[in-house]
């Protein structure tokens, strides 16, 4: 399907980690593949991977990094390839796991691994190649550190990717939300949309009154507001998507 001003990605960031970065990138993954875009799916660097048992192999032996001690399980990274149906090599969705739940540049270094920007472009590249679009998915905020003195902003900067920012309902995010904005527009990214998630039960006055407050502050296409899923998997998050979002505004 041809969209009007359909990119080659989205860059998926949020206003912190635990935002619910990656159900919000599977559901624009089964929103588009519901018009008819063929989409791919990129988590080039992921923390917190649990390792596998030795009899399990799940990783491509031509993948860059899998860990030091075995194979590691990058959840997010196969969820995401699951929700768009992808059969891309996970070598290609996700270049680097890493086992501590740490901003990628801090894991990376405690567990003696080079995280090259090249390998994460080839990467990328490989897969732009074989989709209309490829959804990327960032570790933490803008700012969180991909290696030493490189963070995620200058990642989607180099793939000249539009941001879709996610931010949570609950109290700040008011502040973290125009913060965020605020330095991708210092950087000169290019922003497509931003898109509120309940991450948890909490509902409150300011779970009320937050989405409508941020939607008369941006400058850029409110998206929707994603209700907390007790139960996450294809069928709620396209049922949440199709009521509460529209992706529609990123592309005109």
């Amino acid at each position: 399907m041809a969209l009007p001003g359909l990119p080659k990605g989205l860059f998926i960031t949020g206003t912190d980690t635990g935002v619910g970065k990656t159900l919000i990138a599977a559901g624009l993954a089964l929103a588009l593949k519901q018009m008819g875009v063929d989409v791919g799916v990129m988590k080039p660097v992921e923390t917190g991977c649990a390792r596998l048992r030795s009899d399990v192999v799940s990783r491509a032996p031509e993948s860059p990094v899998s860990g030091r001690d075995g194979a590691l399980a990058p959840d997010d990274a196969q969820f995401l390839r699951d929700m768009a149906g992808a059969n891309d090599d996970m070598s290609l969705i996700n270049p680097y796991a890493l086992t501590e739940p740490l901003a990628p540049a801090v894991a990376a270094q405690r567990e003696g691994v080079n995280i090259d920007i090249n390998v994460i472009r080839r990467a990328f590249q490989s897969l732009c190649s074989q989709h209309q679009i490829v959804i990327v998915e960032g570790a933490g905020g803008l700012l969180a550190p991909l290696t030493q003195g490189y963070f995620m902003a200058d990642m989607a900067q180099l793939f000249q990717l539009p941001l879709v920012l996610v931010t949570r309902a609950s109290l700040g995010t008011i502040n973290h939300t125009l913060l965020s904005l605020s330095y991708a527009r210092q950087r000169g990214l290019s922003v497509s949309g931003v898109l509120m998630n309940h991450a948890t039960r909490e509902h409150g006055i300011a779970e009320e009154t937050n989405a409508e407050f941020i939607r008369g502050l941006v400058d850029c296409p409110f998206l929707g507001v994603v209700p907390f899923l007790p139960v996450i998997n294809r069928g709620t998050i396209r049922a949440a998507f199709a009521a509460n979002v529209d992706v529609r505004p990123m592309f005109s």
